[in-house]
């Protein structure tokens, strides 16, 4: 299920829904790694309000990259406890914007091009890539993930 997301995700995405089972709340992932004509899709229906849920433009998305995945429960209001839960290990939970966003910290979406497009195109649109992932705020938060993700979860395959 999770095979498509980066490594460093597979095992607390597979760890979270196993929590989200144990509790009760019937999980279920809806998305994960998508293709771009995927994205391209998801965006077009978001932008004519034919979805309550919103999505990035094309070229940007973490799910285009393996860094996140989509997750409902039911309850549906039980999706706050679970992106507290995701957060308190260090994941980037989507919100009250989009509750079913669960994604690995430190994403940094690439340079979308904006020659040919409106001048205020570039003001929605990052037109450089800032990598961030080599900082050492990065593996400091990187780091941090796994030992608190560790320490629930000292048995997930990412731990071992």
């Amino acid at each position: 299920m999770f095979e498509d997301l980066i490594p460093e995700l597979q095992g607390p995405a597979k760890d979270l829904v196993d929590a989200c089972g144990s509790a009760g709340l019937l999980p279920k992932v809806t998305s994960t790694r998508r293709s771009h004509q995927a994205q391209v899709r998801l965006y077009r229906r978001w932008q004519s309000g034919l979805s309550p849920l919103p999505a990035a433009p094309p070229g940007t998305s973490a799910h285009e990259f393996g860094y996140a995945f989509d997750l409902v429960v039911s309850p549906w209001e039980a999706l706050a406890d679970v992106g507290y839960t995701w957060e308190s290990w260090g994941g980037v939970w989507g919100g009250e914007k989009d509750p079913v966003h669960f994604q690995y910290p430190g994403f940094v979406p690439p340079p979308v091009e904006t020659t040919g497009l409106p001048w205020w195109a570039s003001l929605a649109m990052p037109t450089q890539a800032v990598d961030i992932l080599d900082t050492p705020l990065a593996k400091k938060t990187q780091s941090d993930f796994h030992y608190v993700w560790c320490g629930w979860f000292p048995n997930s395959s990412s731990c071992r």
